[in-house]
């Protein structure tokens, strides 16, 4: 036999556990109480987390708008007496 053949009961065995495993968490949802509670629970969590996600991409949207910086206005040094006042440099007599 190949080891191709000898892996496949072993998968059968996994797949029908994983599908019974599945079909009683589904009853259990569907079918007691406790499973209503647990699935309206899971309604309201979710619904929030939804709105929440909502909120947030409405504020991605918009665009961001940050206060601009108030500047001081610079105050200008007096010029020397006898300069030229944009050079800087002393006036020829």
């Amino acid at each position: 036999m190949s080891e191709q053949e000898e892996q496949k009961p072993g998968e059968y065995i996994i797949g029908l556990t994983l599908g019974t495993v599945v079909a009683g968490a589904a009853w259990f949802l569907y079918k007691t109480k406790k499973g209503k509670r647990l699935r309206s629970w899971w309604d309201k969590y979710f619904n929030e987390l939804k709105d929440e996600w909502a909120k947030l991409q409405e504020q991605e949207a918009e665009p961001l708008t940050l206060p601009k910086p108030v500047r001081k206005p610079r105050s200008h040094p007096e010029p020397k007496k006898k300069t030229f006042h944009q050079s800087g440099r002393p006036l020829v007599k």
